[in-house]
C-alpha cells in the first residue's frame, strides 16, 4: 500500500486506492492536488509516508508471507477495522491449495486475544 498504487478522486484528493480515501474514513484523507502536486504527495507526504509499506501483521511469520504479500490493506480494515490485519481472502488463498480448509485469519485472532 502506498509503494505502488495511487488514487486521484474526482474532487482531487490523493488517496492510497478508491476504497480507502476521505468518504471511508478521515484516517484516510490524503493530500489534495489544489494544494500540492502528485509527486511532492507521493513522495513528501505524511500521508503517503505513514501508510508506505503497510503490510499485514502477521507476514514476516506467515509461511506464506512472501507470496502472499499480506492481501489488500483495504480489505484488511473493511474486515478488522485496522490496515495491518490480514486480508481474509488472500490469507485463505495463499494457505489453502488443497482440499482441506483452514481458517487461518480465525487462528491469528484466537492467538491474538491469548
Amino acid at each position: 500500500m502506498a509503494y505502488s498504487y495511487v488514487y486521484v478522486t474526482a474532487e482531487g484528493e490523493i488517496a492510497a486506492c478508491p476504497t480507502m480515501t476521505s468518504r471511508e474514513s478521515d484516517d484516510f484523507r490524503g493530500p489534495s492536488l489544489h494544494d500540492q502536486d502528485l509527486t511532492s504527495a507521493w513522495y513528501e507526504s505524511e500521508f503517503f509516508n505513514s501508510f508506505r509499506f503497510t503490510n499485514c501483521e502477521n507476514v514476516n511469520s506467515c509461511p506464506s508471507g512472501a507470496s502472499c504479500g499480506g492481501g489488500c490493506r483495504s480489505n484488511a480494515y473493511v474486515e478488522e477495522g485496522y490496515t495491518s490485519a490480514p486480508d481474509t481472502v488472500a490469507c485463505n488463498m495463499n494457505k489453502n491449495p488443497g482440499k482441506v480448509f483452514i481458517d487461518f485469519p480465525s487462528i491469528y485472532r484466537r492467538n491474538k486475544q491469548k
